[in-house]
């Protein structure tokens, strides 16, 4: 499952998190898109081209006794496509909720654009210029497409207390079209979302993640649950999203995955053992023997000092 795609030797550790990572070379992210007419173009808030747009210093979540997260630093730049990758129980979603606000830290730095959001909460996020989806699709099903992308977006204005009425949403009618276009769901404004596919229902809630113009984009397994066609379609649309928005994304797909980004992190137990571009981390033997069942490799999860806690593996 890990090897296929790539000719590149590699086998070594990649440097310590927290690192830069250099670009796969072809940029496979990109596709070679100009993205300069997207509805997309110009997403999210301008980074100091001097700070990451995403920086996790040391970052862990302790449950009583269990290290869930233990110690994990990211330097993800702005534009950067990059993967988390890791096992059930690796502490993938449990990292995505600190970044978003749903879960705190227990101890560590996560800094947005160079600013410090550890201690903030999820909605402030989100309005400084992160976005996310979820494993489970998150949506109004009574309401029509359109319509919840208009909560979605409305949700960060004064608006929010008046969310169908008229007054000054003709813009952001016009930007969510052309958002619900580029997402193929254009000739569905006005259904409600009941009636839409599971993939369709899929391609919403990332509408509803841009409406919101977000500078850093989390991906929490887009292509759960699709069908082989829905993932292809998926995979195009997440190629398709502009330069200049970041996106990390967790998938368990390890080909749509790898096809879709620059550089990858792998956790294990909740610590980050592995960094590097795709080919590099498909050839690296300790991120192989995990997928192939080498659990000798961290196989337990670090205890809190004094602790006699024992490895679960009940999350993600």
């Amino acid at each position: 499952m890990m090897t296929n795609g790539s000719d590149t030797p590699g086998g070594e550790l990649a440097p310590a998190p927290g690192h830069p990572v250099a670009p796969a070379s072809g940029n496979p992210a990109g596709n070679g898109r100009n993205m300069q007419h997207s509805a997309f173009a110009g997403s999210g808030m301008a980074t100091s081209s001097n700070s990451p747009a995403l920086a996790l210093r040391n970052v862990s979540k302790m449950y009583g006794g269990l290290a869930a997260v233990t110690n994990v630093s990211l330097s993800v730049r702005s534009g950067e496509r990059r993967a988390i990758i890791g096992p059930n129980g690796a502490g993938k979603t449990t990292l995505f909720k600190m970044i978003s606000g749903e879960v705190s830290i227990t101890h560590g730095e996560i800094l947005l654009a160079g600013r410090d959001i550890s201690r903030i909460s999820a909605y402030r996020r989100v309005a400084l210029g992160l976005g996310r989806t979820y494993q489970i699709t998150n949506i109004f099903p009574r309401l029509t497409v359109e319509q919840n992308a208009l909560l979605a977006v409305q949700g960060l204005t004064w608006r929010k207390f008046n969310p169908f009425g008229t007054d000054g949403t003709k813009a952001m009618r016009q930007r969510i079209r052309q958002t619900l276009a580029q997402l193929h769901l254009e000739a569905y404004v006005d259904h409600e979302v009941r009636e839409l596919g599971y993939g369709q229902q899929r391609q919403l809630e990332l509408a509803l993640a841009l409406v919101g113009d977000p500078k850093v984009l989390l991906l929490d397994e887009p292509a759960a649950g699709l069908s082989s066609v829905e993932r292809a379609t998926m995979g195009d649309i997440v190629r398709g999203l502009p330069r200049d928005l970041t996106v990390i994304l967790i998938e368990h797909d390890m080909d749509l995955a790898m096809n879709l980004v620059e550089s990858v992190t792998c956790m294990h137990n909740g610590e980050v053992i592995a960094e590097g571009t795709p080919a590099l981390i498909q050839q690296n033997p300790t991120v192989q023997a995990i997928y192939l069942g080498d659990m000798s490799i961290h196989n337990t999860r670090t205890p809190a000092p004094g602790s006699s806690a024992t490895n679960t593996s009940n999350g993600r």
